[in-house]
């Protein structure tokens, strides 16, 4: 799940796993540069838990299917994907047609 509004643009990306000092858990880190660069350093890009839109705020959140508005099991989801990244790897985002 992605707000639109700030969606990471289409790209490949390097992350890391860190702790995020705004979430207080250890999550993929992602390099944006030009989200980095208009934040003036670091933007915090992460994919972390959660349920709703509001909460990811240009961030990306994982889940195992949407509900309305609503992320199903972002937790369960979150914690298979921890269980197998390395520590250091690449994301690449692209845009899903709308059916």
């Amino acid at each position: 799940m992605e707000r639109m509004a700030v969606a990471i643009p289409e790209g490949t990306y390097s992350a890391q796993l860190d702790k995020s000092p705004h979430l207080g858990y250890v999550c993929p880190h992602l390099k944006v540069p030009v989200r980095d660069a208009a934040a003036g350093g670091d933007a915090g890009i992460r994919i972390h838990i959660a349920n709703t839109p509001i909460q990811v705020e240009g961030c990306i959140a994982t889940g195992t299917c949407i509900d309305g508005d609503a992320l199903d099991s972002s937790r369960a989801a979150f914690d298979k994907m921890m269980a197998v990244l390395p520590q250091e790897f690449s994301v690449t985002v692209e845009s899903i047609p709308a059916d």
